[in-house]
Parts: C-alpha cells; structure tokens; sequence
C-alpha cells in the first residue's frame, strides 16, 4: 500500500509538472484557470472530464512528435459540435466523407485518377495557392446554413456586377506569394526549438532568414494590393457584407 501511495504521489507530481508546462506553453503564465482558453475550461468542466482526457493524449502525442512547441502557443482550441446538430450546438457545415467525394468525381475523375472532368476543375477559378486551398475547403465541407449560402452567392453577384473591380482584385491578387504557408514558416521558426531532440541537416538560421525576407516581400505585395483596390470598396462592401 506504500508503494501505491507513492506511486500516485509520483503521477500527481508528473501531472502538476505538465499543467505547468502546458500553461506556459499557452502563454497564461502560471495563472488561475480562467487564463485556459474557453474550450479548455468547458473539457475540464465536464464531470467527469473525459474530453480534456482525450486532449491529454493528444497533447502527449504532440510532444512525442515535438510538435507541441509550434502548436500550442497559438492557443487555438474550439469545441466539436456533432454535424447532426446534437450536443446543443450544430455545425456551420456539412461534412461529405471521402467515399462521396471520390464517387462524384469532385476531386478526381475514375478513369486517370486526374482532375479532368471534375467538380473541382469546372469551379476553380483562383488565382493564389490559398485561394485554391479555401476553395477546396469550401467544397468538402459546404454550408448547410441557407443565410450562408446566400451570403456567398450576393460577393459573386456583387464581383459580376463590376467587372473592373474584379480584374483589379484578380491581378493584385495574382502577384502575392503563398502568404499563408509563408507566415506559418515564420511562426514554427519563431519557436525556440533549441530544448527539443529534432536534429537538423540544414542551415536554419540562414532558412529562417529567408523565410522571413519572403513573408516581409509577400506582407510589401499585399499592401499594394489593397491599395489597388482600395479605390473599388464603396461599392463592392455596400452590396455584400463578405466584401467589407
């Protein structure tokens, strides 16, 4: 029996030690426990709290695959809600599974495997690597919510109506980087990786450098883009709210 006691004073220690390091890791500072983001504190609410169990295991696998340094620190936990509406919230979106997918050749046709012929190809008219990923996005999981889908049908609507702000807007577009993948470089190196086991193979500071000059010369394109635009948003953000 001591050495039971013992071994439970052991994993509460083990326990305690890891909420510390996970609270920093959130950038709470070792505060009280409003300082968990929302969906945190409605897991550990839970009686008895087998989804902040659950957010266990996930952590211990993050750090296992020293991920848990560039994830956690954005702190960006939301609660799952059922896509059948129970559980007192309801999803934004449906969720088409990868059987239906494949059988209606939205992504890939049957024949080559290709994108000939599908959904995709016939709809994708964008014009940047994130706006292609969004799109997709959009795709495999589209709203179920009709005040949505008509939100989306009045930006194109307002986008057809003007054919100059939209050319504008497709040509600055055109000229920005992959922002999004740029920015998510910047932030992994802004990690402090040094206490992890990760070896790396490559000059790091000099990828980091370089990383950091593109995100900078895509941030530069960007302001140009909007001030290219600037001088169309009146009248694209007085007929839809998704273009304000």
């Amino acid at each position: 029996e001591a050495a039971l006691q013992r071994e439970r004073e052991r994993l509460q220690r083990l326990h305690l030690g890891e909420m510390a390091s996970l609270r920093k890791q959130l950038g709470a500072g070792g505060g009280a426990a409003g300082e968990w983001p929302a969906a945190l504190q409605a897991a550990a609410a839970l009686s008895p709290p087998v989804a902040f169990g659950a957010f266990g295991g996930c952590l211990r696998y993050l750090q296992r695959t020293l991920l848990d340094k560039q994830l956690l620190p954005r702190a960006e936990f939301a609660q799952w809600f059922p896509t059948d509406g129970e559980g007192g919230g309801g999803a934004a979106t449906l969720v088409v599974d990868g059987k239906t997918l494949q059988n209606l050749e939205v992504f890939a046709n049957s024949t080559d495997g290709g994108t000939k012929g599908t959904l995709f190809a016939a709809i994708d008219r964008t014009c940047t690597p994130f706006g292609k990923r969004e799109l997709r996005r959009w795709v495999c999981a589209p709203p179920q919510r009709v005040e949505d889908v008509v939100e989306r049908q009045d930006a194109v609507a307002a986008l057809l109506a003007a054919p100059d702000a939209a050319e504008t807007l497709r040509k600055a577009l055109h000229k920005l980087p992959d922002l999004e993948r740029l920015l998510a470089r910047v932030h992994s190196f802004s990690v402090d990786q040094a206490s992890n086991a990760a070896t790396h193979y490559t000059d790091v500071s000099k990828a980091r450098l370089l990383e950091f000059l593109k995100a900078l010369a895509g941030l530069a394109a960007l302001d140009a883009a909007v001030e290219a635009v600037q001088p169309h948003v009146p009248g694209l953000s007085g007929s839809s709210p998704r273009l304000r």
